[in-house]
Order: structure tokens, then sequence, then C-alpha cells
């Protein structure tokens, strides 16, 4: 009985997460969560250090960078050499079969979640891929996604910047999220066959054609 009690307690434990970004020269977010009635909470922004509290405890979740770098046997302080990061690619193409073939299984989990999921806020945004033709193609595949969005509590304003030869993405977005864990549970039941295919294409189309390539 006290663990039917517990299961139904955690299923019915209210959290809410909001989270604030934006993109314009730089790219800069905000995150905030809240649980059990405020006691739990966590914070993670940009320009600072992930904090958890619960109650009146803080517990920092990472190290300041004012402290002493670890010293390596052998070098001297102030001469480690910067780690090489490997550049960032994008396959468009292949981000562009993605969407074509899973796009009415995203717009199905988007209406899950507008459905179940408390949320309010905006999304306010002005994109181009370079090239108008390609601009007006991606509006009339955008469009649906807007439709579900919009709504009373959560305003959409997404345009193509037609024209431009440039590609790059201005934008911000707020939304909050109010729910129980039952939702969640709820949630990935009702979307579990949708969200395993997006992840077996992806993640392991993925590591397959990496595998591939290292051959």
């Amino acid at each position: 009985m006290i663990f039917i009690l517990l299961i139904l307690f955690v299923l019915l434990i209210p959290f809410k997460l909001r989270v604030y970004a934006e993109k314009f020269d730089k790219f800069g977010f905000k995150i905030n969560f809240t649980a059990l009635w405020n006691l739990v909470r966590f914070s993670y922004t940009d320009k600072g250090i992930p904090v958890l509290r619960i109650s009146w405890w803080t517990i920092p979740l990472e190290e300041s960078k004012k402290k002493a770098v670890e010293k390596v046997p052998g070098e001297k302080p102030g001469e480690r050499k910067p780690e090489k990061k490997l550049p960032f690619a994008f396959d468009y193409e292949e981000g562009l079969r993605l969407f074509r073939k899973h796009y009415r299984r995203g717009l199905r989990i988007l209406r899950k979640i507008f459905q179940i999921f408390q949320l309010s806020g905006y999304f306010d945004s002005t994109y181009s891929f370079g090239n108008p033709a390609w601009d007006g193609i991606s509006y009339g595949y955008l469009s649906p996604f807007i439709q579900i969005m919009t709504g009373k509590n959560f305003k959409t304003n997404l345009f193509p910047k037609f024209g431009s030869t440039d590609l790059y993405f201005i934008g911000k977005t707020d939304i909050t999220v109010k729910t129980i864990i039952w939702s969640m549970v709820y949630f990935f039941g009702r979307s579990f066959r949708d969200l395993w295919a997006l992840k077996k294409e992806i993640f392991n189309g993925k590591d397959r054609r990496h595998s591939k390539k290292d051959r």
C-alpha cells in the first residue's frame, strides 16, 4: 500500500519548466525548472553555472572557472595547448530527407504535445536558406506546425526572409510548461511508436553512416 501511494505521489508531482532562448549575433538561453511546489529548483544560463536548490540547500553542479586548472605532470602552468575542436558539419540533404520522411509523424507528435501539456509563451523568428525558392517551399512545410503551435496561450511568428542570399536564423522564444509526471508518461505512451521510429532513424542510421565512412 505504501509503494502504491508513493508511486501515485511521484506521478502527481507538479513541475514547471521555463525555457528562454534567443539567437541574434550570439546564442543565449535561460532554463528554470521548479517542482514540488518550488521546493526543488534548477536554474541554468549561458553565462552562469547550473545550480540545483532543494529547499534552502544550494548545490552548484559545475566547478567555478576561477578555480585552479589541474596540473599535468611535466607541464608548466599556462603551457597547456587548447584542444582541437572538430568543425561542425550539417548534411542539408540528409536533414531534408529526414524531414520529408517524418513530416506527418512530427505533426502528430507536436499536436499531442500541445494537447497534453499546458504550454504558454511565444516563438518569434525570421530565417533564410539563402534561396527565395527554398524559403517559400520551407514555409509551406512549416505552416501546419505554426497552426498547431499558435493558440490562446502560445503565439507563433515565423517568416522566411525572401530574397536573402545568406543562410541565417534570427529569433527568440519563451516557453513555459506546467504539467505533472503522469502527463509525461501518458505522452510517451501515446507517442512511443513515433518517437521510437525517429530515434531509430536518426541515431541508429547516423551510427551506420559513420561506421561505413570509417571503413
